[in-house]
């Protein structure tokens, strides 16, 4: 329940280097800071904005560390061929979806296998009232 902020390399944009805090060189990408919603399940991603991220080398995608990217550093890494003029927008896939969908068709089962069974439960119960009611009216044997 509530946010969670993922960090999403921009495809069709070249990974770069530029140095960080520790002046050592490390491969950065234009990311996306993804946010999902959720409360049970996510009901809500989208892009809250972009980024300048550290590529985690394990998982060839944008790690932890990333920098804030404001107009005027764009415009200079797009000065110098870093970024390109137009910059694409990070497309939110099916994939990031399917965690929610999967968890609302088990709900969706769940409560249609309740709904059948209170309603084969009643009918049963209906049975088994006009089955004693039929018993309680037959004359009995020993009159």
């Amino acid at each position: 329940m509530g946010t969670s902020e993922d960090l999403k390399c921009v495809k069709g944009i070249s990974y770069f280097k530029l140095t960080n805090e520790q002046e050592k060189e490390v491969d950065t990408c234009y990311a996306a800071m993804v946010n999902t919603e959720s409360f049970v399940i996510p009901y809500k991603i989208h892009v809250d904005r972009y980024v300048i991220a550290e590529v985690n080398p394990q998982k060839n995608d944008a790690g932890d560390t990333y920098w804030e990217l404001d107009k005027e550093w764009t415009k200079e890494l797009q000065a110098i061929d870093l970024l390109p003029a137009s910059l694409p927008e990070y497309q939110i896939g099916m994939d990031s979806y399917l965690p929610a969908i999967g968890l609302g068709l088990l709900f969706v089962g769940w409560f249609a296998w309740v709904i059948i069974s209170a309603v084969s439960n009643a009918q049963k119960s209906d049975e088994e009232t006009s089955d004693h009611e039929h018993s309680d009216n037959k004359p009995s044997d020993d009159s």
